[in-house]
């Protein structure tokens, strides 16, 4: 009894003096009501309670402190940080809670549990790591991790140092395929094709002046496409890009593992040079800016994959053809952000060049 009033105690002190910042009016979402709760300090902390207990008590390491909104998708997902004071810690810890509509994200939440017990994070020595997830608060449709420290690799790419970052990248990408952590979802080609298919068709619809030039870039894609003669099959990432790696001294943290799947290794580090490139085109005007970059990547994943007893030719045939299609694929991105907006047709000329 004693023990449940002082549990109501601190959720009530908590209520009234956490800060709450949404700057993105999350809880104005109608197909994500749960947020409004994912934002009220006292729900957070009563689930906090029930959710991430000491294994001996009745409540939790985490005493909430402050909530911000970082990210939001309406309708699908959102991303809100929770600053905590946590047992044992002398200076506040952030846990980052990933909400979507449809439930939370048990499969992904596992995944990095697997991945973070087994050489991605537990360990001084693993310098490749993952975020380490702290829990799972199904009511609110929201998983947690540890916020980590680090710089996105498109800042430090395109800098000083780059040729040994690009080795360690490439490394830490073919260690995910090496841990063949399972997956129940394949992705192919022709998957992949379909994608980029129904986003070219929105380009489409909003610029009808451009559909002769899409359906060529299309036909292009799906001709290169049929290089892929013995697609090579692991697991992988599938999101894998400059923002999805954190470089923090001598760690490099990998982000994001919810389209990770069965599927064709060389995609990941296709999908990488591809971001890469067309970073390259939005901020120095030059798709060649990084090129010296972009063939270390490639060289350096292919000689991993080499050493893996992979076919070197086909592991570049498929990193080549994958990074077409991420520029195409990017012809639609760049509709979807105001300030990239001004670069369509540049990505646009850039596929029909790279398709002569």
């Amino acid at each position: 009894m004693q023990r449940n009033l002082v549990q109501v105690d601190r959720i009530l002190q908590t209520a009234e003096t956490v800060t709450v910042v949404d700057s993105f009016g999350i809880s104005r979402d109608s197909q994500m009501l749960v947020l409004t709760r994912a934002l009220d300090p006292g729900t957070i902390q009563e689930q906090f309670d029930r959710h991430l207990k000491h294994p001996y008590q009745q409540s939790s390491r985490f005493r909430l402190v402050s909530i911000r909104v970082t990210r939001h998708k309406a309708g699908r997902r959102c991303l809100i940080e929770y600053d905590v004071e946590e047992d044992g810690c002398s200076h506040l810890v952030t846990l980052v809670g990933k909400a979507r509509s449809k439930g939370v994200d048990q499969a992904t939440f596992h995944l990095q549990k697997v991945l973070w017990n087994n050489g991605f994070g537990r360990e001084e020595l693993d310098t490749v790591r993952v975020p380490e997830p702290v829990g799972i608060i199904p009511d609110l449709h929201l998983w947690l991790q540890r916020k980590v420290p680090g710089q996105p690799a498109s800042l430090l790419l395109a800098g000083e140092g780059a040729e040994e970052l690009t080795r360690r990248i490439a490394r830490a990408i073919n260690e995910i395929h090496q841990a063949k952590v399972p997956a129940t979802h394949r992705h192919t080609i022709s998957d992949e094709l379909h994608i980029l298919q129904e986003r070219l068709c929105i380009v489409e619809g909003m610029h009808p002046e451009w559909s002769i030039r899409l359906k060529k870039i299309y036909s292009g894609c799906e001709r290169q496409s049929r290089l892929i003669t013995d697609p090579q099959n692991t697991y992988i990432h599938r999101d894998f890009y400059p923002e999805h790696v954190l470089v923090d001294g001598q760690f490099l943290y990998l982000l994001d593992f919810d389209l990770y799947c069965a599927g064709d290794p060389g995609l990941d580090m296709g999908n990488f040079i591809g971001h890469l490139t067309e970073q390259a085109v939005r901020t120095r005007r030059n798709p060649e800016a990084f090129k010296a970059i972009e063939k270390a990547l490639e060289d350096s994943f292919t000689e991993l994959a080499a050493e893996d007893g992979l076919s070197v030719s086909t592991i570049r045939t498929s990193i080549q053809v994958y990074t077409l299609l991420t520029l195409a694929r990017h012809i639609y991105l760049s509709t979807c952000f105001p300030e990239r907006m001004a670069f369509t047709e540049d990505l646009i000329d850039l596929c029909e060049q790279r398709l002569t």
